[in-house]
């Protein structure tokens, strides 16, 4: 099994990294140790630490196409790689290392975007502020908490007018987790008072319901688009309605061995 610094490498490799890796890309960020750069000074060199009060360490920042940014690395030798790329001098930087939950706890104290190896033959990865406070605090990973219940009615989604971009990445993840067995696509019959789309999906699953529902809430909300929102419910064997429709309707994704209609 590769190292979580391995996993994270891969990820951040993959050309065609999308929404369905967020739920694994962020943890591996806040549980790996990341690389970033300080300004040069003989004296910070080697071991230091942060207490509570000490001023924050004066990050290095680099100009970007969309603004100043903080420059993270997944390991030293992506930020050696970056340096020489842009011909970064000898004594400029020194390189530091932190656990990166901690790290992004310091950055959100800052005002720039973070990019996750910039300069570097692999896809640099842009977090914005408001992504790294959540990465910070955790809740990034944390499930959508349940809207108010809506009383309005809920109609499928025929397949002709899926929402392709949103699903695609969804069935991406869906496809790659094999406690989920199908999963149907709902609307409800209104529009929100702002003039979204409010998109219901049913999940029917095994094992742990809990995080797979928290990694698919995270897939969901990366790739939501502006014109519409979305919730998640469970399939449950003892829900007489739910279980007369999606017995009635295909779901968009099935796995191989769910037995039921099949996706159109």
């Amino acid at each position: 099994m590769k190292s979580p610094k391995a996993q994270l490498e891969t990820i951040l490799s993959d050309p065609k990294l999308g929404p369905e890796s967020h739920p694994q890309l962020f943890r591996l960020l806040r549980e790996n140790i990341l690389v970033f750069l300080l300004p040069y000074h003989p004296e910070i060199m080697g071991k230091f630490s942060l207490a509570n009060g000490d001023p924050l360490p004066k990050f290095a920042v680099w100009k970007g196409a969309e603004g100043p940014q903080i420059p993270v690395f997944s390991s030293i030798e992506r930020a050696n790689e970056a340096c020489k790329k842009i011909g970064v001098k000898d004594g400029t930087y020194a390189l530091a290392e932190l656990n990166g939950q901690q790290l992004f706890h310091l950055l959100s104290c800052q005002t720039h975007m973070v990019v996750i190896n910039p300069a570097c033959k692999i896809a640099a990865t842009c977090l914005d502020i408001n992504a790294v406070k959540m990465l910070a605090d955790g809740s990034i990973l944390q499930p959508i908490p349940p809207g108010e219940e809506k009383s309005g009615q809920v109609v499928i989604v025929e397949p002709a007018d899926y929402p392709t971009d949103f699903l695609q990445p969804l069935f991406r993840f869906l496809r790659e987790r094999k406690e989920i067995k199908a999963a149907w696509l709902f609307r409800e019959a209104d529009l929100t008072p702002e003039g979204q789309v409010s998109y219901v999906f049913v999940l029917k699953s095994e094992g742990n319901q809990k995080q797979v529902y928290q990694d698919f809430n995270i897939v969901a909300k990366s790739a939501c688009p502006r014109t519409a929102t979305f919730g998640t419910t469970p399939w449950d064997a003892n829900n007489a309605p739910l279980v007369a429709v999606t017995s009635k309707f295909p779901a968009f994704y099935s796995a191989p061995d769910y037995k039921g209609p099949s996706p159109l």
